[in-house]
């Protein structure tokens, strides 16, 4: 199968690469979200049917439970990318974020808890480290103002923070998730 692959030349940092596939084409992307992929795509794994995973089945972290009409089983990496940059990336405005590892830590945790849940959690260590935002779960222009410039090492602390106390919370609601806090908390700290 086709993979991440640039045109040739060089190219200025950030400059838009194209991801080809045999079937699709997501149009250009930047080399911070083939970064950002590679990394959670490597986490995910494939096809995955854990039975406490309250996602259902999984396939490159695409959850049944999220796309309920598609055949997760028989989903390719090309379909996991598009799904990725079209779903999550994008709809989180991380090539908007400058500091990168704040954005990869942005997309990563949408992927896990939802892009509302994701958002709000980052407006939330906005706020913890004493710039006051209204944690409404969308990522506008105050927010991206906000996270564009704080320090992104404080901001990613306080992010990762609350990332704990969010996982923390849904084992505290359901026990049997707990089986899941070692590989929440590692990813995390990536």
């Amino acid at each position: 199968p086709a993979t991440l692959a640039t045109h040739p030349g060089p190219h200025p940092a950030g400059h838009p690469t194209r991801i080809e596939t045999e079937e699709l084409v997501t149009g250009f992307v930047t080399d911070r979200f083939r970064r950002a992929i590679d990394y959670l795509l490597a986490l995910e794994g494939g096809y995955v049917d854990h039975p406490a995973d309250k996602g259902g089945k999984t396939n490159f972290g695409i959850s049944q439970s999220a796309y309920p009409t598609l055949n997760i089983a028989r989903l390719t990496r090309d379909e996991a990318v598009q799904i990725y940059h079209r779903d999550y990336w994008t709809k989180l405005k991380c090539d908007d974020i400058r500091p990168e590892k704040i954005a990869g830590a942005l997309f990563d945790m949408g992927v896990n808890a939802g892009l509302g849940t994701a958002a709000k959690l980052l407006q939330r260590a906005v706020n913890a480290i004493g710039k006051p935002l209204v944690a409404d779960g969308r990522i506008g222009p105050a927010t991206l103002a906000l996270v564009n410039d704080l320090p992104p090492d404080a901001l990613l602390e306080a992010f990762r923070r609350e990332c704990l106390y969010h996982y923390a919370a849904i084992i505290d609601r359901d026990p049997s998730q707990k089986v899941f806090w070692n590989g929440w908390r590692n990813r995390i700290y990536r």
